[in-house]
């Protein structure tokens, strides 16, 4: 039974027993440092419920491509559209706070896929660390044998 990436966190909310948590998509190949990302999460500005990893792409079109605002803050998504206005994409690897996931299961518990669903819900608070290492997504054969090589 598919549940859509959503379904799949709301399912298992109980795991996180009340802390932080990362939610991860699987379709990446990524050398980040994950202690500079949990820092800058622990170190987010206070509105935000999450901080999502990004890095630059030399194929914007192809992926979620994000604005921000000065503080890092999301503003807006263009997600795989022909000419986005710029080349920061989501990464797809995200600290959810405790609160988020609270929030997800009295309020979104319905949704079904994350990025459509959960994020477009947090305009304005999702906080952002842009990893300067290696990350390539890997969702599709071409860009797997990429990463292979």
């Amino acid at each position: 039974l598919l549940m859509g990436t959503a379904g799949t966190l709301v399912k298992n909310l109980d795991f996180f027993q009340g802390e932080d948590g990362l939610l991860i998509h699987s379709d990446n190949y990524c050398m980040a440092n994950f202690n500079a990302f949990i820092d800058a999460h622990q170190n987010r500005p206070k509105e935000c419920l999450l901080t999502m990893m990004t890095f630059r792409t030399n194929n914007p079109s192809a992926c979620g491509i994000i604005k921000l605002n000065q503080k890092g803050i999301v503003t807006q998504f263009y997600e795989k559209v022909t000419n986005p206005p710029g080349n920061l994409a989501n990464g797809a690897i995200y600290i959810l706070s405790a609160e988020l996931l609270v929030t997800i299961k009295k309020e979104l518990s319905e949704a079904k896929d994350f990025s459509t669903e959960i994020l477009n819900h947090l305009i304005g608070r999702i906080f952002t660390y842009e990893t300067q290492e290696i990350f390539i997504d890997i969702g599709t054969p071409e860009a797997y044998k990429k990463a292979n090589s």
